[in-house]
């Protein structure tokens, strides 16, 4: 950290002296400079209204191979969510997660991880983790959705990065995950769900004893 500071010190010191010996250089040119210089390795995203407005039911709502921010999750004996995605919010988290959504990886996953009174998990142990610059205050990019109940997540891989190979779903408001975690979306119908999942029993790694299995995810769009 203290060599990258350096390093942007030095830059925009050479492009001080720089404007300095070149008087004629134009006042645009200079500034297109000095932002070059100092740019951040990861931009913040900016704070925007966020509508996590409900939908009432999926009447109107149907399934596309279009990639949409709207994804049906289908989850073997229990239903479906429908959730909201939030590009502008955490794009890489995202575009991510559509991506995986395309593939299919998630079909066939479990969520296999169940916190009381937290957060519910699919997790993926076989196919290893998928590493991304997640969008939280260790990468200096503001995240403003908050966890509260039915935001979805992504699991930290390390120090400065998140697994897209799995997510959370926030059973009930945890403001200790803000700004460490890349929230990106929001159940807005379905949520029922989320505590039918959360109730069931588990064993001893806090797993349930019944296996919870996503049938499919799949995008979807609104009429």
């Amino acid at each position: 950290m203290k060599k990258t500071i350096s390093l942007l010190l030095v830059s925009v010191m050479l492009i001080c002296c720089f404007s300095a010996c070149n008087g004629d250089t134009d006042t645009e040119d200079k500034a297109s400079e000095t932002e070059e210089a100092t740019e951040a390795p990861f931009v913040p995203a900016k704070s925007y209204e966020i509508d996590k407005s409900e939908v009432d039911s999926l009447s109107g709502v149907s399934l596309t191979e279009e990639e949409t921010n709207y994804v049906i999750i289908d989850i073997k004996n229990y239903g479906k969510m429908l959730v909201r995605l939030f590009p502008n919010v955490a794009p890489t988290a995202v575009k991510t997660f559509k991506q995986n959504v395309k593939d299919g990886f998630f079909n066939g996953k479990q969520f296999d991880l169940i916190i009381k009174h937290s957060f519910i998990q699919c997790n993926d142990k076989y196919d290893g983790k998928q590493e991304i610059n997640g969008e939280f205050k260790a990468n200096a990019f503001e995240n403003n959705l908050s966890h509260v109940r039915g935001v979805l997540s992504l699991p930290r891989a390390d120090e400065n990065t998140s697994d897209a190979s799995s997510f959370f779903i926030c059973t009930k408001s945890a403001p200790a995950l803000n700004s460490q975690h890349a929230a990106f979306g929001f159940v807005v119908y379905g949520a029922d769900l989320i505590d039918d999942i959360a109730a069931v029993k588990t064993n001893s790694d806090q797993s349930p004893v019944t296996p919870i299995t996503i049938t499919s995810i799949s995008f979807a769009k609104l009429s």
